[in-house]
């Protein structure tokens, strides 16, 4: 069994003596290569280092690598980065990807199929077959069931542009 560990180190906490990655003076010195290379910025990239010091699974190993951010992340709103979870904050972008305006439901209080019972997916709308019921979108199927067995999801604001004046809040 190995246990990961992810930490943010902000940039100027390595130029002291407050940060020493791995205690390894090698590491610290392509870091700071790679901070002074002109095409480095600060609001576009970022460093990873990884480490793997494990006894199963042979030698230690580390590497140091240049990544450029998506673009969207220079717009997310900081409160975001505070209050939600990185499952939270995926499934969210999970699901503007599927459709930006979709409603996501999650399926309760079924019988028939319980096992559905959690899951979430998009109302597609009325069934054209049952008046008394509504098409839910799954990952992996469509359902039928009565407007009693799904409650909305509540969906996070994510950037900056969908907060206005507000501190945090979640869509409409």
């Amino acid at each position: 069994d190995s246990v990961a560990e992810v930490s943010m180190i902000p940039r100027r906490a390595w130029d002291g003596d407050v940060f020493k990655m791995a205690s390894d003076g090698d590491v610290m010195k392509e870091a700071r290569t790679c901070f002074a290379r002109s095409d480095f910025s600060v609001d576009k990239t970022f460093l990873v280092y990884i480490s793997v010091d494990s006894i199963l699974s042979g030698p230690p190993c580390s590497g140091l690598n240049i990544r450029v951010f998506e673009s969207f992340i220079t717009t997310i709103n900081s409160n975001v980065m505070k209050t939600l979870t990185a499952d939270e904050f995926a499934a969210e972008i999970v699901r503007r990807r599927k459709g930006q305006d979709a409603v996501y439901v999650r399926l309760t209080g079924l019988r028939g199929a319980a096992h559905l019972n959690g899951r979430e997916g998009f109302l597609e709308g009325p069934d054209p077959t049952n008046s008394e019921r509504f098409t839910v979108q799954l990952e992996a199927a469509t359902v039928s069931v009565k407007s009693d067995n799904y409650e909305l999801v509540r969906r996070p604001k994510l950037f900056d542009a969908e907060y206005g004046d507000e501190i945090l809040g979640y869509r409409d």
